[in-house]
């Protein structure tokens, strides 16, 4: 081969090797942040403190095309106000053009979604005094607008495809082939490569500083709330294995419960999440922060010793119920978080997850103080709630904490008195075919993972009790699916259960009456009308004595 021929060939190799090397470098600056002007980086700031403006907001909603013999009557309205476990839950009537309306009060900046008529989620955003604008179209699009002309927070963000990085949920899943330092690996690898579409989507769609701020967190959030179920299940594998096979398997048992305990003391995780922003105050207008906050106030770092170091005392409470409250004091969930985190302080994160625990105890309190004068049970939450309110030592969240107070106030008054809805007019029809019975309602359906798993997981329990007469307890199933898929699923698995299936509006209103966005969701209601939200789950309910308030 002749010198002119090789430099022949060589040349298309040259040309390929300069095409990497700029594409390198193109990518290599893609990643990089945008940099914002001082006055876009002032406006993302001054939305950052009318955070927790109150006020009231309006969302006229606009369905294109629509006709109601095509589609369900009603949309759903999902937001959050307080720091509770419970979100608020609106059901939205759609009139014969096609239009909605619904206005309430908030406290804050909220970030929330409404669920169309496909089952497809549009998130949102909205500060006090905003009149937002909702235009649907019937492939399931949305826009949002604000009514006075002003540009809508998340405008640029909406434009942007939801086709990005998709995580792999096996990695966020228990398996024996990777551990609990790969897992956290590969978080970190998710989170760059977020970093890296963030920064392109910015430079693309012209984000502002208030929204890729916004992106940004809102990314962390979804890792780190993967990482910690992840941890979650961990902990809890080794029972589940127990459930499912007993005494029968109980290497596989003791396997398990080795592995869990090595997990849930690595410390690969904590130094991830040391580096998640734990007090950005963005985090509370997110609208999913509850997945979040749910699943830090169960992690073992958070909730370690506080269980049997609360619990261990109910005897004293028994024994005096006019003692020191201070004895159940939660104030450990805090001292963890402090020693997860290094810092003297709380984090942000760990007082909201510090207020859901109070609803939890005064519930406790409610429960094991039902046998005593109602004085006597007042008082004794109430200095709790005194107690505890002080320990988070922020206006701002000792607010949050008054309204999951009011709302244990409020779960004591009977359904029948609550004001005239469809969803209570739903609910007296189910109820009115058991009079005098205690009725333990399971919100579910066919494409919810955790639902099946639970009904399939606990079959044997669950079909004992379905299919035994009990004097004073009934198990109900309810459900908004197609015939298609619930008619093979009850015959195989909820037979002689009082299983039904109703129409998606109805179903809407029953969510809305009882303010809950995630199934499963169980509900018990007692034969006076009252709704025992924080039920026990179905294992663990006795049907001779149902109400977990009388144990």
């Amino acid at each position: 081969m002749n010198s002119n021929m090789k430099k022949r060939l060589l040349i298309p190799i040259y040309i390929i090797l300069f095409s990497l090397l700029v594409g390198c470098i193109n990518q290599s600056s893609s990643t990089k942040a945008p940099k914002f002007s001082a006055a876009e980086l002032q406006q993302a700031e001054q939305i950052r403190n009318n955070l927790f403006t109150p006020g009231s907001v309006i969302i006229r909603g606009t369905i294109k095309g629509y006709n109601s013999k095509l589609g369900v009557k009603t949309y759903q309205l999902y937001y959050c106000n307080y720091f509770d476990d419970i979100h608020n839950s609106k059901t939205l009537d759609i009139d014969s053009l096609g239009h909605f309306e619904v206005s309430f009060d908030v406290p804050f900046t909220i970030g929330g979604c409404i669920v169309d008529s496909r089952d497809k989620w549009h998130n949102f955003i909205a500060q006090a005094g905003d009149t937002l604008l909702a235009e649907f179209s019937l492939l399931g699009n949305c826009t949002f607008s604000l009514s006075d002309g002003r540009p809508y927070l998340l405008e640029h963000i909406d434009q942007v495809s939801r086709s990005g990085l998709k995580f792999d949920n096996s990695m966020f899943r228990y398996d024996d082939s990777h551990n609990i330092t790969q897992v956290v690996e590969y978080a970190r690898q998710c989170k760059e490569q977020c970093r890296e579409i963030l920064n392109n989507n910015a430079r693309k769609y012209h984000y502002t500083a208030f929204e890729y701020q916004y992106e940004s967190l809102m990314n962390d959030m979804e890792l780190i709330t993967c990482l910690l179920s992840y941890r979650n299940q961990v902990r809890d594998m080794a029972d589940q294995h127990y459930l499912r096979f007993g005494a029968s398997d109980m290497d596989r048992y003791h396997q398990l419960d080795s592995i869990s305990k090595a997990y849930l003391t690595d410390t690969t995780f904590y130094s991830l999440m040391r580096e998640f922003p734990y007090n950005d105050t963005l985090m509370l207008a997110m609208p999913y922060k509850w997945a979040l906050f749910n699943r830090y106030k169960y992690d073992p770092v958070y909730y370690r010793d506080s269980v049997s170091r609360v619990w261990n005392n109910d005897r004293v409470i028994y024994a005096n119920t006019s003692c020191d409250v201070d004895i159940i004091n939660s104030a450990y969930y805090l001292a963890n978080d402090c020693r997860l985190f290094k810092t003297d302080e709380p984090s942000l994160i760990g007082k909201i997850c510090f207020i859901q625990w109070i609803g939890d105890i005064i519930e406790w309190y409610a429960s094991i103080l039902k046998d005593e004068p109602s004085t006597t049970a007042d008082g004794v939450i109430a200095r709790y709630f005194t107690s505890a309110r002080s320990q988070i030592k922020d206006k701002r969240l000792e607010s949050m904490a008054d309204a999951v107070y009011e709302q244990f106030n409020l779960s004591r008054v009977p359904y029948k008195e609550l004001p005239d809805c469809t969803g209570k007019r739903v609910l007296q029809t189910i109820l009115d075919k058991y009079p005098g019975k205690y009725v333990y309602l399971d919100f579910w359906s066919t494409t919810c993972g955790p639902c099946i798993s639970g009904i399939k997981n606990t079959f044997n329990n669950r079909h004992y009790i379905m299919t035994r007469k009990y004097d004073n307890f009934v198990m109900v199933f309810i459900t908004d699916d197609s015939q298609s898929r619930y008619e093979p699923f009850r015959k195989e698995w909820l037979e002689g259960a009082e299983s039904y299936r109703i129409s998606t509006d109805d179903y809407n209103a029953l969510s809305g009456l009882f303010n809950f966005t995630a199934i499963p969701h169980h509900e018990l209601i007692t034969p006076d009308g009252r709704a025992l939200t924080r039920v026990p789950e179905m294992l663990e309910v006795d049907p001779n004595n149902p109400d977990p308030n009388q144990k």
